[in-house]
């Protein structure tokens, strides 16, 4: 066997390994459809055992030559390498930064903590088949063990607390809304419709002991999580916010910087770029504003919540813009883009228990018994909004942003299962973001009203850079975090108090994706005009950027450099 064939051996077998345990992972297993026999064990042990696993797979990665792989596997393992990497740090990340669902998480009792697990145990009790022998058994097990993992989350916070890790006490309401919300839940996927187990020849006595089993197990475990940060805990609950506040949250802070942008960037060097890309779509801002006869800032954000054009009465009114958008959007595909995925899009209302939390909510990519790409929007407060941004919105979350890549993603054959599922935060919001502003660059928001609205959402995600650094690492206090972003943009007091929260209490660093990763996109796409010039086709690019799937971006840019000597004619020595 040649070196280069035993390289792409080596390779191969850690990305088969790699992909067989995330595959016959719960997350997976609701995603295909398939049957779920528990849910994930949140315990520490459980994450010293993931670390372990990871730093063995990392050695394994370590011992091949990536210079003697072929492109395509060489990409697969920088993709498991990245993923590797942060699994690695599960168990010292243990009792500041848990990933529950999605993102690291500070606590298990919030929307993108506990909340992003919860949503796939509520989805696998819905999508339960009663089909086989023994799922009347399985389905109580399951009771059992929803019960056991609210356990889990209640001994985390016992066992933060006792390390001097606490909610801080302007997030303690939303927590306990939190909780009380995912009881009522609980209450109603949890019981079993008589149609759904006509299968069963004991349907009626399973029915009664799924409910008694619900009632004394489930609802118990949620008052017991909800007493958890009761009177006493808010007592000792600290009133500051962010991560440096806690022993180990200056360094945590960093690493999650590191895994979010997924390159190096210096906290300070984040916060500058905020600050200064703000300046320039504050002036930006005010010419529009100029130019539609306002020179006062305030005056015109509160002529925006009272236009007639511009305002919704009711979430209905809301969906309706969004399906303006799209059907805006549609025409233009083509002239972007190569190809498309087959799976159907649209939008829908978010949860309204899950509203308080959300500002704007969050899409949701096909899956078994959910096949189309939806965008779950927050219906509730909309008249504090102005719907200047709602195109820019729909661009970000469904096509050409969030449902192109991830529906195209899943759908494509060449890639690797990994790559089929693999997720990066700044590739998959630095695309939806690069996505919204490509709309504009087909003449989408033509009007001054939507241009300013997608300034403002940007001037939103550009904020972000500024607060979230400002109150993890730069010790910022909530107000000043809260008083910036009223002074940088229209959002209401209700969406600035769960914004800056998600920041400082929930997933830090992770909104920070969003404009980092646009930023790549376009300098990438700058590159790759300068280089090929009159050769440049914009399809063949976003071919070569988001064909291959999300990836971190520094190998994204070790990709696309690749694939632009690939385009260049060889120069003859």
């Amino acid at each position: 066997m040649s070196e280069r064939d035993a390289a792409v051996c080596r390779a191969q077998n850690v990305i088969d390994s790699t992909w067989r345990r995330t595959s016959d992972g719960f997350f997976e297993r609701v995603v295909d459809g398939r049957p779920v026999e528990g849910f994930p064990d949140l315990s520490e042990r459980q994450a010293q055992r993931t670390a372990e696993w990871a730093r063995a797979a990392l050695a394994e990665v370590a011992a091949v030559d990536l210079e003697e792989l072929p492109h395509e596997p060489a990409l697969t393992l920088k993709v498991a390498a990245f993923q590797l990497s942060i699994e690695a740090q599960a168990g010292e990340r243990y009792w500041l930064a848990q990933v529950y669902g999605g993102f690291p998480s500070l606590f298990p009792v919030t929307p993108y903590g506990g909340g992003g697990l919860l949503r796939y145990v509520w989805q696998a009790f819905t999508k339960f088949a009663f089909s086989r022998p023994g799922d009347a058994g399985r389905y109580l097990a399951l009771i059992e063990d929803c019960a056991h993992v609210l356990d889990q989350m209640r001994h985390k916070l016992e066992q933060q607390a006792s390390r001097g890790i606490r909610i801080p006490q302007p997030a303690l309401p939303g927590a306990r809304a939190f909780v009380v919300g995912q009881t009522e839940t609980a209450r109603r996927v949890l019981a079993v419709d008589p149609s759904r187990c006509a299968v069963l020849h004991n349907r009626n006595d399973f029915i009664e002991r799924a409910s008694r089993r619900i009632d004394e197990r489930v609802m118990p475990a949620f008052a017991r999580l909800l007493e958890t940060i009761g009177v006493d805990y808010e007592r000792r609950a600290p009133e500051s916010v962010g991560l440096a506040q806690y022993e180990g949250g200056t360094g945590l802070y960093e690493s999650l910087v590191a895994e979010h942008l997924s390159l190096r960037m210096a906290i300070e060097t984040v916060h500058r770029l905020g600050v200064e890309r703000l300046a320039e779509l504050d002036g930006e801002m005010a010419r529009i504003r100029s130019g539609l006869g306002y020179l006062e800032r305030d005056a015109f954000h509160r002529h925006l919540l009272v236009h007639p054009a511009w305002t919704a009465r009711t979430a209905e009114e809301v969906q309706a813009r969004y399906d303006n958008a799209i059907r805006r959007i549609e025409p233009h595909l083509d002239s972007l883009f190569h190809d498309q995925p087959t799976a159907r899009y649209r939008a829908a209302r978010l949860d309204p228990q899950l509203e308080a939390g959300m500002t704007y909510g969050y899409y949701h990519r096909p899956m078994a018994g959910h096949p189309d790409g939806v965008y779950y929007f927050n219906g509730g407060n909309v008249s504090e909004r102005t719907l200047t941004t709602a195109a820019s919105l729909i661009f970000h979350e469904l096509i050409p942003g969030h449902h192109l890549h991830i529906a195209g993603q899943m759908e494509n054959p060449l890639l690797h299962p990994l790559r089929r599922h693999a997720s990066f935060n700044a590739f998959n919001e630095g695309w939806a973001e690069y996505a919204a502003t490509l709309a504009g660059e087909v003449g989408l928001y033509a009007d001054p009203y939507e241009r300013y609205g997608r300034l403002l959402m940007d001037a939103f995600l550009t904020c972000r850079l500024v607060v979230d650094t400002g109150m993890n690492a730069l010790g910022w206090s909530l107000e000043r975090a809260r008083q910036y972003m009223r002074d940088h943009t229209a959002m209401s007091e209700t969406e600035i108090r769960s914004e800056t929260l998600r920041y400082s209490t929930d997933i830090p660093a992770q909104s920070l994706a969003y404009k980092v990763g646009e930023i790549k996109f376009h300098e990438l796409r700058s590159r790759a005009r300068a280089a090929l010039g009159g050769r440049f086709d914009l399809r063949d690019f976003h071919d070569a950027v988001v064909g291959g799937g999300s990836m971190p971006l520094d190998v994204l840019e070790w990709h696309v450099e690749h694939w632009l000597a690939a385009q260049l004619p060889r120069r003859r020595g």
